[in-house]
């Protein structure tokens, strides 16, 4: 498969992406995770690759075939700024709203931080904070050592000030100021399963 995410969507678009291969590959890493007898309770990929049309469905099947309860959809509002890309988010967000609509219960409510990915300091998470809705899933690239990861990953993102504004002493009020509970799929799960089925 190409490493870029565009080479491969383009692939997949124009029917050069063998399918049966992509399930070949994904179900290897799926059993690789459970063989260390781990519980996968939530599915994403690079760049939101799983969200590409033919691919959400092969996802959405390996996920219920292995009692995966949980799909990543970065559904989020395109900021008007969004410089060199808005098309791309704009994208992002209707595949994002159409995987919501064919995962229910298995989507959270949406997400935050893909918009400003590997941008997401201190005052740009509280903006964001401030637009949580229903459970949303925050979206983050903390690092140490940006010069190096940047050498590795070439991105520009800036790792310390993300990790610098998810570590704040001071966030845990911001939260509470907000009524934010923070949680996990993991959390999300005990509790769907402890609520009792109403008829």
């Amino acid at each position: 498969f190409p490493a870029d995410v565009r080479a491969f969507a383009r692939r997949l678009v124009l029917g050069r992406l063998d399918l049966g291969e992509a399930e070949v590959e994904l179900r290897a890493q799926i059993e690789r995770v459970e063989g260390a007898g781990l519980r996968i309770v939530h599915v994403n990929s690079h760049q939101h690759a799983h969200l590409l049309p033919g691919l959400l469905r092969l996802v959405v099947r390996l996920a219920r075939e292995h009692g995966i309860p949980f799909v990543r959809v970065p559904f989020e509002r395109v900021p008007r700024r969004a410089g060199g890309r808005t098309a791309e988010l704009a994208v992002l967000r209707a595949l994002a709203g159409r995987a919501r609509r064919r995962l229910g219960a298995a989507a959270l409510d949406g997400s935050i931080g893909v918009a400003e990915a590997g941008h997401l300091d201190g005052p740009t998470l509280t903006r964001l904070l401030a637009r949580v809705a229903g459970t949303v899933e925050l979206v983050a690239h903390p690092g140490r050592g940006r010069e190096e990861l940047n050498r590795s990953f070439g991105w520009g993102y800036l790792w310390d000030a993300e990790t610098d504004a998810l570590t704040d002493p001071g966030l845990p009020t911001r939260l509470a100021e907000r009524g934010i509970v923070l949680t996990s799929f993991s959390r999300l799960l005990a509790e769907r399963c402890a609520t009792p089925a109403t008829a």
